[in-house]
């Protein structure tokens, strides 16, 4: 089991996001949120918790947070081909929710990517990222965001550094409630999306739907 103790928090509560394998050791890292639940609004942290686990018998060998304790970034982990860690999520601020992309070495705590997009007053939530290679090197993140009537498919690019590629892509389907879920990169640098929507008949089958872009 992992806790949030460092944190100094009364009571904390914790939830899994990700693992990875870390190479060569065969330790794992696993990704979590860590969020206060003892009721006092003075307490509260919604923040990043990283521990790296023994193979041999998952004791944590290292615990670290990240995060100002004001919003939380914890929705996804990844190695990246140079063997970086790569985590990507949302930053929760008074006037809007932003997708954010960080990368650091596995071994220390210094970032080599920090990046966000364009801030704005609208929800943007993070589901997954994948790292893209071939025509587009970098790595993509889907979400949702409601920048339009309901809810849409949301699509951001980031260049191996962290700097936005394009502008992001909405994906709305008939108006409807429609949410991002899992983005994967084919061998010629594209990208694969998986999305549910809740659909009319003339675009699906109606209800909410599997959709593969």
């Amino acid at each position: 089991a992992i806790s949030g103790e460092g944190k100094n928090l009364p009571t904390s509560s914790i939830v899994g996001k990700g693992v990875v394998k870390k190479e060569p050791s065969g330790n794992y890292l696993v990704l979590g949120s860590l969020s206060n639940t003892d009721g006092d609004p003075s307490n509260d942290v919604n923040n990043m918790m990283l521990t790296e686990l023994s193979a041999v018998d998952f004791s944590p060998v290292w615990t670290r947070f990240y995060g100002d304790g004001t919003g939380s970034l914890t929705n996804r982990l990844l190695l990246s081909q140079n063997s970086d860690l790569i985590l990507a999520g949302t930053k929760f601020s008074s006037s809007s929710q932003d997708v954010r992309l960080l990368g650091f070495p596995q071994d220390n705590q210094a970032s080599v990517i920090s990046a966000s997009n364009t801030p704005n007053t609208v929800e943007e939530i993070a589901s997954d990222v994948t790292q893209v290679f071939g025509g587009f090197p970098g790595y993509a993140i889907i979400g949702t965001t409601n920048q339009n009537i309901g809810e849409d498919i949301y699509l951001i690019k980031f260049t191996p550094t962290g700097e936005e590629d394009v502008a992001p892509l909405v994906i709305d389907f008939d108006g409807q409630n429609d949410k991002g879920v899992s983005v994967s990169g084919t061998a010629d640098g594209g990208l694969i999306l998986l999305g549910n929507g809740q659909s009319s008949n003339s675009k699906g089958f109606g209800g909410s739907d599997l959709f593969v872009i």
